[in-house]
């Protein structure tokens, strides 16, 4: 009788003993969760996307590019994205530091627009399918790059642009031999030679839209040649693919 007793209080121990835990495990979780959407506090979507009368795309002005790496808003979020994405440069290729992820080309293009608040996600390839083919790029817009093999059409990089004089294309990207530079895309065979298409993300579709539309009609294949079976632009809901990297150089 005596052994059943003992065994009695053992079980009961034991089993009070779990439910402090699994208590305890609860309240961590809940607490954890509380810090995360306090640190990410802030998203863009559709239904608060706010632009000015000139149809320029506005960041919030408590965004992680003003907030935390302080960079100087000037009411123009292009601008404002360029600024950051120089704040990198000579940065190694897959440099993460504190970043939640490491920069590699497509790492480096989603993490700069995240910081005002459009989430992006997946590789290079993905990002092309999120964005509208333009024959003519402006600052904001993404360039699409064959990886190593030069005779596919898979696309396997990503730049930024960050100007455009002419037909000339300044880029920003993250490279595998010379980490994050600022280039001339004219000026770089291996680039140059693998130049796939530009495209643009939604969210910058009604700020180019209006001052742009007609001047890119009629230049439409002069710049850079762009692949017939370019992919159309699609939903900024479909930015939900989590498989990070890209192929290049």
């Amino acid at each position: 009788m005596i052994n059943l007793q003992n065994a009695v209080c053992r079980w009961v121990r034991r089993g009070y003993i779990l439910f402090v835990l699994v208590a305890l495990t609860s309240i961590c979780s809940s607490c954890g969760a509380k810090a995360r959407a306090s640190r990410s506090s802030f998203s863009l979507d559709d239904a608060v996307a706010v632009y000015d009368a000139n149809g320029k795309l506005l960041a919030h002005p408590d965004c992680p590019a003003y907030a935390i790496h302080e960079v100087p808003p000037t009411g123009d979020l292009v601008q404002d994205l360029i600024t950051l994405g120089r704040k990198f440069l000579g940065k190694p290729y897959r440099y993460r530091g504190s970043l939640p992820w490491a920069l590699d080309c497509s790492g480096y293009v989603r993490y700069l627009y995240s910081c005002f608040g459009i989430n992006l996600s997946g590789s290079s390839a993905d990002l092309a399918k999120v964005t509208r083919t333009v024959q003519t790029p402006r600052p904001g817009d993404l360039l699409f790059f064959k990886g190593h093999n030069r005779r596919s059409d898979r696309i396997g990089h990503v730049a930024l642009v960050v100007k455009v004089q002419g037909s000339h294309i300044t880029m920003m990207h993250s490279t595998n031999s010379r980490g994050i530079v600022q280039e001339d895309l004219e000026s770089s065979a291996y680039f140059s030679s693998r130049y796939i298409r530009a495209g643009r993300i939604p969210y910058l579709e009604r700020t180019y839209s209006a001052a742009y539309r007609e001047e890119e009609e009629k230049v439409q294949e002069r710049l850079l040649p762009v692949p017939a079976q370019a992919i159309a632009w699609q939903a900024p809901n479909l930015f939900s693919t989590s498989v990070f990297g890209c192929v290049e150089e």
